[in-house]
Parts: C-alpha cells; sequence; structure tokens
C-alpha cells in the first residue's frame, strides 16, 4: 500500500497533468458552443478562460470517465460475475454520456432506458463471496521481443490518441448542448453577453430569440449600459448566420 508521500505525488503529478488538459477540453467546449451560435473562435485563448468555469464543467466528467476506466481496467483480473458488472458499469457511463450530448427526446429515451439496464443489472446481479485460499503462483514470462514490446508501446500511444480525440468532440458537442438548452443570460438592452473571456466580454445581437449575426468583443471596464440577468433561453443563431447542414 503506498505510503502518504507517494500518495501526495500521485496527487500532484495528476493535478500537473489535468491542468492543462482540463483547459484544452474547455477550449473545445467553448468552440462547441460559440459556433451554435455562428460566433467568433478566432479570439479564444487558454488565458481568457477562469477557474471556476473550467473546474465545474470539464472536472466532473473527467474525473468520472477516469474512474470508469480504473474500473474496465480490472476486466481481464475479474471473475465472470464481475465482469458483468464491469461492462455494464461502463455501459451505462457510455449511455449516460450519449444521453446527456442527445439534442432529440428520442435519443435521449434510447439513451436513458440503457442506461437505467446496465444501472440495474449493477444493483441486482447476483455477487458471490471468493473463497479463500493461497494465491495461486505466478509464473514468469518469457522476455518479449523488442517487436512485441513496440507493438504494445505504440498501441498504447494510439489508444491515449484516440482518447484524446475523443474528449475534444464530446466536450465540443456538451457545449453545443449548452448553447442549446441554456435559460438565463446577462442582457444589455438589443444585446446579449455570450460569454466572459477574462477581461472581455463576447456581445451579440439580439433579436427576440435569435442571436447574430453581429459580434463584438468589449472590454468589462468600459461596458456602456447595465447588464441584467434574465431569462431569455434558450437561443439560437440568426438564420443569417446558421452553420451549414444545421437544423432546429
Amino acid at each position: 500500500m503506498p505510503d502518504g508521500k507517494a500518495i501526495a505525488t500521485y496527487v500532484v503529478s495528476a493535478a500537473a497533468m489535468l491542468g492543462p488538459l482540463a483547459y484544452i477540453m474547455f477550449a473545445f467546449h467553448e468552440m462547441g458552443r460559440l459556433t451554435y451560435f455562428g460566433a467568433p473562435i478566432d479570439f479564444l485563448q487558454i488565458s481568457s478562460f477562469g477557474i471556476i468555469p473550467v473546474v465545474t464543467t470539464i472536472y466532473p466528467g473527467m474525473l468520472s470517465t477516469f474512474m470508469v476506466l480504473a474500473l474496465w481496467s480490472g476486466v481481464h483480473v475479474s471473475s465472470p460475475s464481475q465482469k458483468i458488472g464491469l461492462v455494464a458499469c461502463a455501459i451505462s457511463y457510455v449511455a449516460g454520456v450519449f444521453f446527456y450530448l442527445s439534442m432529440s427526446s428520442l435519443w435521449m429515451w434510447v439513451f436513458g432506458v440503457i442506461a437505467a439496464i446496465g444501472f440495474l443489472i449493477i444493483v441486482f446481479m447476483r455477487r458471490h463471496t471468493p473463497d479463500l485460499g493461497n494465491d495461486e503462483i505466478s509464473v514468469k514470462g518469457d522476455p518479449q521481443h523488442p517487436s512485441i514490446r513496440h507493438y504494445y508501446v505504440m498501441r498504447r500511444y494510439l489508444m491515449v490518441f484516440i482518447g484524446s480525440a475523443a474528449f475534444c468532440v464530446i466536450y465540443a458537442f456538451a457545449g453545443e448542448k449548452d448553447a442549446a438548452t441554456r435559460d438565463f443570460y446577462w442582457v444589455m438592452g438589443d444585446e446579449v453577453v455570450i460569454g466572459f473571456y477574462g477581461d472581455q466580454a463576447l456581445i451579440g445581437e439580439l433579436r427576440g430569440s435569435e442571436v447574430g449575426p453581429k459580434f463584438r468583443l468589449v472590454g468589462l471596464k468600459v461596458l456602456e449600459r447595465p447588464m441584467t440577468k434574465l431569462q431569455i433561453g434558450p437561443l439560437t443563431s440568426s438564420p443569417m448566420w446558421k452553420p451549414r447542414g444545421y437544423k432546429n
């Protein structure tokens, strides 16, 4: 069992790795959200993102995913009944992710039912107590050929790349879903604040429930009018600026 110093080292190392990764994921989240409105994204910078939005938006999903991956890593050493539980846990989590990202009520029902079935399997599956006894003596395998080691290393890097790409795509879709379902916005007359980025605010033209096609970046210290938080959403992009292929 690792001692306190080892655990502290693991925590510090994880924080150092997850910090920059969280900001990158939040950039993709904002890219998806602003693209939904047809707003510009070229101005986005890592230094523009606040700590609280990054932590509240990115870390819950990231930590939940790592927890599921940690459980999934034990499938190959688990008993048959345990494998069923771990697979059901993974399926429930993936279905829950797609439930959150779904724009259609039909797909929300489909993935919600799948997630519920997986959860019920986990709760009501039959459990057993493993027999106590001497552990099997592990036999050291033959040394691997360098080409085989190279294959496993490349496969590991490929899985990391695929997982990172999947994270980026998922958070981009999550940003789009956030834009399509958000209700409260800061409003200044006929303009609405799409987001705060450092000491600047991205403001869009507001026409009823439509945003755009005009946007501007304004410094928070030079805002012309006071802001009021109102329930005016969900909002959509202006028909003059809808992305190609987008449908309500």
